[in-house]
């Protein structure tokens, strides 16, 4: 009876395991897809501030398009005529995010070896 449990439980977890890696298998191979929704956009944080994509790290020019841009695209500043609130707090986000990825050494560590500052989209689905 003793042996009868660990084969049970050596089943189930075979079967999550297997289970596991086959979703893993699946979700890569649709991310590989060229026009596949579940793709995200290539993360340029050099773009996202308009400055020159020279591999600077930590610079002053860098805060300084992020002063400038963080000013004229603030939610709080745009025309909620012209522009909806949800799309300027997500410009705003993006323009955050791509401010820390060049001033955070480990956010530009993980944007240069997985394309995004957060680290590896797989493992973060995962």
């Amino acid at each position: 009876m003793k042996y009868g449990h660990w084969f049970v439980k050596m089943l189930i977890m075979s079967f999550f395991a297997k289970w596991g890696l086959e979703t893993y298998e699946l979700v890569e191979k649709q991310m590989k897809k060229k026009d596949s929704p579940l793709k995200p956009k290539a993360f340029d944080p050099y773009k996202l501030l308009h400055i020159e994509a020279d591999g600077s790290f930590g610079t002053e020019d860098i805060t300084l398009a992020f002063d400038h841009l963080a000013a004229k695209y603030h939610p709080s500043r745009v025309d909620k005529e012209k522009v909806p609130y949800a799309k300027a707090m997500k410009r705003y986000d993006n323009l955050v995010k791509a401010h820390k990825t060049l001033t955070i050494p480990k956010m530009y560590n993980n944007w240069q070896t997985f394309g995004d500052p957060l680290g590896c989209l797989s493992y973060q689905a995962f």
